[in-house]
């Protein structure tokens, strides 16, 4: 017996692997790293904030962090009196994040090359409506 959301996942997982191999191969950013700049491109955010969005340990994600500051692709500023401080992206970040993002669309196509605009369209709103429901149903 064949159970569709199962096989769904697996589908999922295996689409994530192939897209991870593809990127190893290519490029010396892991995907976490990808991830976070991209997220970053779009708003700063706090570490706690990075892992809640990315689904990560908050351990792997200062890691990685470390890395991106080091490397000065983001840095971290404080607004108001919060103890835990914003990351965004320094100039050398949005413009690696872009590079990124160029690298991806590359990668996207070997892996998706046979959808056109539009089923792309219908599979990232249906990727945001599951990573919604997960975010709200386990929040």
């Amino acid at each position: 017996m064949t159970y569709p959301r199962s096989a769904l996942i697996f589908q999922l997982y295996r689409l994530g692997r192939k897209a991870k191999s593809m990127v190893k191969l290519h490029n010396e950013d892991t995907m976490l790293k990808g991830a976070i700049l991209m997220h970053l491109s779009e708003t700063a955010c706090t570490v706690s904030e990075m892992g809640k969005h990315l689904h990560s340990k908050i351990s792997s994600i200062s890691e990685k962090l470390i890395e991106l500051e080091n490397n000065g692709l983001i840095t971290k500023i404080k607004e108001g009196d919060q103890r835990e401080r914003k990351l965004e992206l320094t100039e050398a970040g949005k413009k690696r994040s872009e590079e990124i993002q160029k690298m991806m669309q590359t990668h996207c196509s070997a892996i998706i090359g046979d959808l056109n605009d539009t089923e792309i369209n219908q599979l990232q709103k249906l990727l945001k409506k599951i990573n919604d429901f997960e975010e709200t149903a386990h929040g």
